[in-house]
C-alpha cells in the first residue's frame, strides 16, 4: 500500500459523512418541490442530519481515532498502526498527515455534533 492510497482512502472516509449534508439537502429541496410544498427546509434538514450523524456516529468516531490506534513491536523499538501494519507510528511522514487529517476531521464533525447533542440535551427540560 503506497502512502498516497493510504492517505487518500483515509481522506475519503473522513469526508463521506460530511457529503451526506449536502445530499440530504438537495433531497429534501426536491422533496419541497415536487412533493410536499409545506415542507419546512431548515427543520428537516436539521433533523435528517441529525439522523443520519446519529447511526454513523461510532464508525465516524472510530475512523477518527484509526491513526492514534498503535502496537508495539516484539523488540519495543517501534510501533506500527492497527489499521495500516506498514505505517510507523509517530515517526513522521505519512502518520502525521492521518493524525493531521483526523483532528481536523475529529474538530469539524463528531466534536460539533457532540455539543449540539449536549446543547439539545441541556435546553429539552425548558
Amino acid at each position: 500500500v503506497t502512502e498516497t492510497s493510504v492517505l487518500s482512502e483515509f481522506l475519503a472516509r473522513q469526508l463521506l459523512a460530511p457529503l451526506c449534508v449536502p445530499t440530504i439537502i438537495a433531497v429534501i429541496v426536491l422533496k419541497k418541490r415536487f412533493v410536499d410544498l409545506g415542507t419546512r427546509l431548515v427543520p428537516e434538514a436539521i433533523n435528517a442530519t441529525g439522523a443520519v450523524f446519529s447511526i454513523l456516529f461510532i464508525s465516524i468516531l472510530v475512523s477518527c481515532v484509526s491513526p492514534l490506534i498503535c502496537y508495539r513491536h516484539p523488540d519495543k523499538t517501534d510501533s506500527s498502526m492497527r489499521s495500516h501494519v506498514s505505517i510507523l507510528c509517530w515517526k513522521g511522514g505519512e502518520h502525521t498527515s492521518l493524525v493531521a487529517i483526523a483532528m481536523v476531521s475529529f474538530i469539524l464533525v463528531p466534536l460539533p455534533f457532540m455539543v449540539l447533542v449536549a446543547y439539545g440535551i441541556f435546553k429539552y427540560p425548558k
